[in-house]
């Protein structure tokens, strides 16, 4: 699988692709700008923006026991925990068992996700610079 790291290329296609499920909601919805970034933020992304490799650091750390040692904002500790949580759930498996540790998290973070895991203060800042 290609590596998909998180790139300036990559932040902002993350960003262009909140701002157009934002722009989403708020034609659907007929909503206030404020609901319609809570919705967008809220809504599942096409992958879970984050580099392979800050997953493999993650999962390392947790695994050597210091992952309580990083003060993160509540959106990124659900991120991590949500990954690492699938890692843990499908590194067993027959068909992952013997794929080395990044392989995995180039799998994971490549798979869509529930959410943009972005606070909806981040995702405001985001949508108001698309509208220029």
């Amino acid at each position: 699988m290609q590596n998909q790291s998180i790139t300036m290329d990559n932040t902002k296609e993350r960003d262009a692709e909140l701002y157009a499920t934002y722009r989403k909601f708020m034609n659907e919805l007929n909503t206030t700008h404020a609901e319609a970034v809570r919705a967008a933020v809220n809504a599942p992304a096409s992958r879970y923006w984050v580099s392979p490799n800050y997953l493999y650091r993650e999962i390392r750390r947790r695994e050597q026991g210091r992952a309580g040692k990083l003060n993160r904002p509540l959106c990124k500790s659900r991120l991590y925990d949500r990954l690492y949580s699938d890692y843990l759930s499908i590194r067993e498996r027959p068909l992952y068992r013997n794929m080395p540790i990044y392989a995995l998290c180039d799998f994971l973070v490549a798979r869509p996700a529930p959410s943009f895991f972005l606070s909806e203060k981040r995702g405001d800042e985001i949508v108001k610079r698309f509208r220029g």
